[in-house]
């Protein structure tokens, strides 16, 4: 009789911290205790090993929908380790950091991400992600830094006249939160288009995955900005 033993995966989250968690038990001696509450409301307690950076080449990205909205889900592997997931709420800045990026990625070649969250001495929170292969920095796909303009069909705030005195209008906090969902669609729709093609199909690689595995592994992402 031949005995063949399962891909495993390792599932891990990337919340509004910008650490990368992945879920341990209350025994392990490494891991760190977090409470946190969903979007509905639910309250609980998990227990964490946490980290700053992982290392893994692309696998595979797909986006997946479920009780608590759209996460993309990255599959990175490591010769000699399992496969890792890494979690992206599709609602944060960590995925659209991630998004902006990635047409300059060489899928080929292992990828070092690092995700931050930090106070500017404006006060600004930022958020994002820094992505280096072979030690050089991945720029944004989508930005000039030497024009300081969006490139490569990225939509820009579209700001309107005054019909009277023809003086541009300014954007309230509304206008904002339009611009920026419309932002991350184009994002979302260019990699759907562009980048996800050249990946293989989950049900190819990943026909294990159950509908629980993809739910547990976004219960407690962290939605705010």
């Amino acid at each position: 009789m031949a005995l063949i033993k399962l891909d495993q995966k390792t599932f891990a989250n990337v919340l509004g911290d910008g650490k990368i968690r992945i879920a341990s038990t209350e025994v392990n001696p490494n891991a760190v205790r977090r409470d946190y509450e969903t979007s509905d409301g639910n309250k609980g307690t998990k227990y964490e090993l946490v980290y700053d950076k992982i290392v893994g080449k692309i696998k595979n990205i797909f986006i997946y929908e479920g009780d608590y909205g759209k996460s993309l889900k990255i599959t990175l592997s490591d010769e000699g380790s399992e496969d890792v997931v890494l979690c992206l709420s599709m609602q944060s800045n960590f995925s659209d950091d991630f998004m902006k990026k990635l047409p300059n990625i060489d899928l080929s070649q292992p990828l070092e991400f690092s995700p931050y969250s930090f106070e500017n001495d404006k006060g600004k929170t930022l958020k994002g992600i820094t992505l280096t292969q072979n030690d050089v920095k991945i720029d944004n796909f989508f930005y000039d830094k030497t024009l300081k303009e969006n490139i490569n069909g990225y939509p820009n705030p579209e700001f309107k006249k005054n019909k009277k005195t023809g003086e541009v209008k300014p954007f309230d906090s509304d206008d904002w939160k339009i611009y920026f969902i419309s932002a991350r669609k184009f994002l979302e729709e260019y990699m759907t288009d562009n980048i996800l093609p050249k990946m293989p199909r989950m049900s190819d690689i990943d026909p294990s995955m159950t509908e629980d595995e993809m739910n547990s592994s976004i219960d407690s992402l962290d939605f705010t900005k």
